[in-house]
């Protein structure tokens, strides 16, 4: 009997891609929701400032969350920094919470 090794191979291959793309998804969706409640967070305390410009300008951070599929796709990525621009993280960094 003669057993081909491309038979177990594939589908262990398949396996860890599956994991994978599992604990990325779950991580994507954590820091996703992480940016969100700090983005939230923001908003609040400028209107508990009465800083209503900034507060207004707060929501205008909601449009450049990057979009769920492409955070995803970046498979070794695992913080929270590239989901939004540069000067929008440096704004809600106290917010976020570990």
């Amino acid at each position: 009997m003669n057993i081909d090794p491309i038979n177990y191979i594939l589908p262990a291959i398949g396996v860890c891609c599956c994991l994978i793309m599992y604990i990325r998804v779950n991580t994507a969706s954590e820091n996703q929701h992480k940016i969100l409640n700090a983005i939230y967070k923001y908003g609040m305390e400028q209107i508990k400032n009465y800083n209503l410009a900034e507060s207004d300008n707060s929501l205008t951070f909601y449009d450049q969350i990057e979009p769920f599929d492409r955070t995803v796709w970046r498979l070794w990525d695992f913080e929270c920094k590239n989901i939004v621009p540069k000067e929008v993280y440096e704004k809600i960094e106290p917010f976020i919470s570990k």
